[in-house]
């Protein structure tokens, strides 16, 4: 036994070495020696294999250097080349010896991935097509064993298809936008549909687990969507979304087209066969198309798929809500009703416009003009609200200054009829353009004299009345009478019946108001004792003494105004 142990420790040594040795030729400068190499190296594997078996360091040994031949290689025809072979590599006599092949394979290039750049990244996800493509191959040749599909599965979930795979996600994307392409083209449409739902199972299983959104519409459109768009409704949706276009889109709905069979004689399907059958698997310079046979599917067998992974353990919000609407999508195509595509469109409305030039000019100034108008309204009237706004503010402000002078109480009742006569009186007339808060005296005594016939009992029966106890409100002109002065003439008011909205009475107290300053600039002729009483001076009213000085401090409006009116006189 020590003797045999012996041996295999010595022969592991030998193979070592020529592990190396091919690896620096498969990774060196020497184009020659590279292709020497790799002509020789599918028989030396075969040979190797048959002594002792490949392990996985082993194998990672080797996608090393054949990593670095495909990185070395240059010129579009020869990377396809080198790619081909280094596919061809996989067809091993066991095939669980291929599959543990083209896992090392992944391991290595999810390694390193990250570090390809830009003008080696497309020769390398050709690579991974061809790569992909081989694996499907030696499926096929093992009938799709089922056994083997799982294990294809379970391959792609520990490699390239983990949730944490930062740093390869760009080739875990094109795994995912090429899978379904490749199955297509190896099988050429004659596989089961069971075993379709048995490839797409690692992909529904990574699924749940996804978070971002990049990675979910992407496996959401390449996978699910390629399925729904390859059947028999999505083909027949196309066609017909073709000729709808192409017609203009006429009645505005996809269902206004009938489709019509047209059989003809002695049609020739050989072409299409050949195309089938022998067609080429890879465009080459748009010189070249290339035919995509049919996946059979059963769409209630991915439903069921999707509805049982859908909570499993690690699922997260967002996969759910993305397999809820697959899950919808594929219960309609069941019923034979394709969940896709645009199906009505808006037509716009035909109103009969001339075309010609002179009148769509005339039209469009004409809208230019409703628009012109339509914008210097709404400015009006925010220009009256807003000098409505102010006004009734100001309203208020006098209410508020009235209260607070007043030497009587006022009850809530009076308060309240007050403001709701002015906020009518000024909601039912018209506001006018310019607030005006200074009333010169002829202009009070012009008032007076249109209301003498309203105000002729209250002059006759008190003949102290003077124009100068009525102060002008939004709401009207207003009238105070001094009852304090003449108690017989106080009991007559207190017990009319007469009833005039120029004068307000109280039952138990007299209102006493204050004149608003600054609607009455009449403060140089406040002589009587009299008139004190109603209009009690301030010292602001009165005229500066000596060695006082009068300071005029502008407002903000009116220095912009002086600036405006300065520039133009430059």
């Amino acid at each position: 036994m020590g003797k045999i142990n012996k041996n295999n420790k010595e022969k592991r040594t030998l193979l070592l070495a020529q592990d190396l040795k091919l690896i620096r030729g498969l990774s060196g400068n020497d184009r020659k020696v590279r292709e020497r190499i790799l002509k020789n190296l599918k028989k030396w594997m075969e040979h190797r294999s048959s002594r002792i078996p490949f392990t996985k360091e082993d194998f990672i040994r080797i996608w090393k250097g054949l990593f670095y031949t495909m990185w070395m290689s240059d010129k579009p025809l020869v990377q396809e080349e080198c790619a081909e072979k280094i596919a061809q590599l996989i067809h091993f006599s066991n095939a669980e010896t291929a599959l543990l092949f083209f896992k090392c394979g992944l391991i290595v290039l999810s390694t390193e991935w990250f570090g390809i750049d830009q003008l080696r990244l497309d020769k390398f996800l050709m690579f991974v097509r061809r790569i992909l493509r081989q694996v499907f191959e030696v499926l096929k040749d093992n009938c799709w064993d089922d056994k083997l599909v799982s294990e294809f599965g379970n391959i792609l979930l520990e490699t390239v298809l983990k949730p944490e795979n930062s740093t390869y996600l760009g080739l875990t994307m094109h795994i995912t936008e090429i899978y379904l392409e490749e199955l297509a083209k190896v099988s050429k449409g004659k596989i089961e549909k069971p075993l379709v739902a048995e490839f797409i199972k690692p992909f529904v299983k990574q699924l749940t687990k996804l978070s971002d959104d990049r990675q979910i519409n992407h496996m959401r459109k390449f996978m699910f969507h390629h399925l729904l768009n390859q059947s028999d409704e999505g083909v027949e949706y196309e066609a017909k979304f073709q000729a709808w276009r192409e017609k203009g889109f006429p009645g505005g709905t996809i269902d206004s087209l009938e489709k019509i069979e047209m059989v003809e004689e002695n049609e020739d399907t050989s072409d299409i066969n050949d195309l089938e059958d022998n067609g080429p698997l890879d465009p080459r310079a748009g010189y070249v198309d290339v035919f995509l046979p049919q996946l059979p599917f059963d769409a209630q067998q991915i439903v069921q798929l999707l509805l049982v992974h859908k909570f499993s353990e690690g699922s997260t919000t967002k996969a759910r809500k993305v397999i809820t609407k697959l899950v919808n999508e594929f219960e309609k195509l069941c019923k034979g009703v394709y969940p896709l595509g645009i199906k009505e469109i808006r037509l716009p409305n035909d109103i009969g416009y001339s075309t010609k030039l002179k009148k769509s000019v005339n039209r469009l100034v004409k809208f230019d003009k409703k628009l012109l108008a339509d914008s210097n309204k709404n400015r009006k009237q925010r220009k009256l609200k807003r000098k409505f706004d102010e006004i009734q503010e100001d309203i208020n402000d006098e209410i508020q200054e009235d209260i607070n002078d007043n030497d009587t109480e006022v009850s809530e009742d009076m308060l309240q009829e007050f403001i709701k006569k002015s906020e009518g009186s000024l909601t039912n007339g018209n506001i006018p353009r310019k607030k005006k808060l200074k009333l010169k005296n002829d202009k009070i005594h012009k008032n007076l004299k249109n209301t003498s016939t309203k105000t002729s009992n209250l002059s006759t029966s008190n003949p102290d009345w003077s124009y100068e106890e009525s102060f002008q409100r939004n709401s009207g002109t207003w009238f105070v009478e001094r009852l304090d002065s003449d108690e017989s003439y106080r009991d007559e008011a207190l017990n009319s019946n007469e009833k005039s909205p120029k004068k307000k009475l109280n039952n138990h107290k007299v209102n006493k108001r204050k004149s608003i300053k600054e609607k009455i600039d009449n403060s140089d002729k406040i002589e009587t004792s009299s008139n004190t009483k109603i209009f009690p001076q301030n010292k602001w009213d009165l005229p500066p003494e000596e060695g006082e000085v009068e300071i005029f401090v502008p407002s903000n409006k009116y220095k912009n105004k002086m600036k405006k009116l300065a520039k133009k006189n430059k």
